[in-house]
Formats: C-alpha cells, structure tokens, sequence
C-alpha cells in the first residue's frame, strides 16, 4: 500500500469531549496508511479544544485541530474541514461524526467501495460522449 490515495478524515465536533476522544482512540489503531484527522472544534465551551490538544500530546497523534469562533453548524464545519483537507492535497475526503468508533479496518474498506464507486461514474469527454458509461 505505499501508493495508497491519502484520505483526510474530517470530524467536526460542538462539545461532546467523551465521544471525540473515543472516537480518536479507535482511530488510532486503524491499519490504512496514508490518513490525517482533522477535527473542526465548532467553538465547543466543555473545553474540547484543549482535551484534544492533551490527548494529541499524550498519544503523539497526527491531527489538525481547527477552532472556529462560532458554531457554524456541521455543515459548516464540515465544509472548513474539507477546504483543509483539500489544501493539504488530500484524495479523498471522510466525514465522520463525533460519536463514531470504527474498526482497524474501516478505512480500507471504504477506499476500496469509493473506487469502485468512482470507476462506475461515466466521464464526459467534453465533445459529448460519455466515457465509461454503465
């Protein structure tokens, strides 16, 4: 897997500090290789910025944490993660909620059923025909 597709994984998040450190928990021991976290603190006042930024310390996480003022909702979190993530030259973007524990082998499988998702979309060739059609 050395050229796997890097997928950055986008948790936005409005207090619940208890489900967003499980949720990093699990996502520690999954077994893709190429993934960041970003986690978009929605202006949280249970103090989740500063317990992600100890558990990130603790556990030598990879992570990006980004603090918005105010709660834009998870839309709008979600859509500040993912312009990040895209920056950052992510492949694929993952959306995840907060209060989600997944399994080692979550990300692999769902890489696996994007592609071949994204092998069945027809591309247009811009002269009208449609490549790759179903």
């Amino acid at each position: 897997m050395a050229d796997s597709p890097h997928v950055a994984i986008v948790i936005p998040i409005y207090n619940g500090i208890q489900d967003t450190l499980e949720c990093l928990d699990s996502l520690t021991g999954i077994d893709y290789p190429a993934y960041s976290i970003i986690i978009v603190d929605n202006g949280s006042a249970d103090g989740s910025a500063e317990a992600i930024e100890t558990w990130q310390h603790e556990n030598q996480g990879s992570l990006t944490l980004i603090r918005n003022e105010r709660n834009l909702g998870f839309t709008g979190g979600c859509n500040v993660g993912i312009r990040h993530g895209l920056a950052q030259g992510a492949d694929y973007i993952l959306l995840l909620n907060n209060d989600t524990v997944v399994t080692h082998d979550f990300l692999c499988i769902s890489k696996a059923k994007a592609e071949r998702l994204v092998a069945r979309i027809p591309v247009s060739n811009y002269s009208g025909h449609v490549k790759g059609a179903v």
